[in-house]
Formats: C-alpha cells, sequence, structure tokens
C-alpha cells in the first residue's frame, strides 16, 4: 500500500508542479496584462498621452518586466501562504532551462542594436534585444523566467515570514 501512496504522491507534485509553473508564467502575464490596462486606460480621459500604446510598451519594452515581477512576487506569496506547496519554489527551472539550453544549442539571426551585433545570452537579458529592435526573445522566455523567479521568492517568503496574527 505504501508504494501505491508514494505513486500518488508523486503524480499529484507533478500536476501541481505543472499547475504553478502555468500559474507563475501564463498567469501572472495575464494578470500583469489586466491590472496595467485597467489602471492606464481609464486615466486617459485625463492624460491624453496615456493610451494602449502606453500600456505596451509598460508590459513588454521596459527592461526587467517590473510589473510582472511585482504580480509574480504577490502571487507567490499568497499562494505560498495559502497551499504551502514545495514545488511552488521550483517554478523557475523550467523557464531557465529553456534559456540555458537556447543560449548554448540554437543560432539566432543577428541582431544588430546601436551597430553592434548582441551576443546569445544579451537575446535574453538586459536592454538590447527589445521588441522595438525586432528581438521578442525576452518577451517569450525572459519574461516568463522573471516571473517564475518571483513567483518562487514569494512563495519562499511566504514560507520564511511569520503570519500575523489577527486581533
Amino acid at each position: 500500500m505504501s508504494g501505491l501512496r508514494t505513486a500518488r504522491e508523486c503524480v499529484m507534485n507533478v500536476l501541481r508542479f505543472l499547475a504553478h509553473l502555468i500559474v507563475s508564467t501564463l498567469g501572472v502575464g495575464i494578470t500583469a496584462a489586466a491590472l496595467t490596462y485597467s489602471v492606464v486606460l481609464p486615466l486617459h480621459q485625463f492624460f491624453p498621452s496615456l493610451g494602449s500604446r502606453t500600456v505596451h510598451w509598460i508590459l513588454t519594452e521596459t527592461p526587467y518586466f517590473p510589473v510582472q515581477i511585482a504580480v509574480g512576487l504577490l502571487w507567490g506569496f499568497q499562494l505560498g501562504r495559502r497551499y504551502r506547496h514545495k514545488v511552488m519554489l521550483w517554478t523557475w527551472t523550467v523557464p531557465a532551462l529553456s534559456i540555458v539550453l537556447l543560449v548554448l544549442f540554437a543560432s539566432f539571426p543577428p541582431a544588430v542594436v546601436g551597430g553592434v551585433e548582441i551576443t546569445g545570452v544579451e537575446h535574453f537579458f538586459g536592454w538590447a534585444c527589445l521588441p522595438q529592435n525586432h528581438c521578442y526573445e525576452q518577451v517569450g522566455l525572459t519574461l516568463p523566467l522573471y516571473a517564475a523567479v518571483a513567483y518562487s521568492l514569494g512563495a519562499f517568503l511566504a514560507r520564511v515570514i511569520p503570519p500575523t496574527k489577527r486581533a
């Protein structure tokens, strides 16, 4: 009976990991977009320069994706407090492994930014390879990595920081 229980626990952990991976990457991205649109677009009537282009710039053309990182930290913390699944701490591994494998084994089309051809690592990190430079690797892979790292960090902080007692 113990072997069956262990197999069931393994299957449940794999399913939990996949669920948290989806939440930490796609869920964080969709939520960050919804939040940004719901904050910026209503301000358009007071500030005509704000619009959907501003939202696009905030979400995809700001290096290091701060909105997605903030949402990932908050979601990771809240869900980490609620569920305390250990697999939440490892959601960053799949996007990180994907980037490592691509840097090592994929050839990228040459991208020249400011007269300088960027390296494989620069396709994924930093200011050089952004959508306005016709590089989409950061949005497709680096953004999910940052979101998943923030989500895992939030789940870790939920384990480390003791909950406050309500009066």
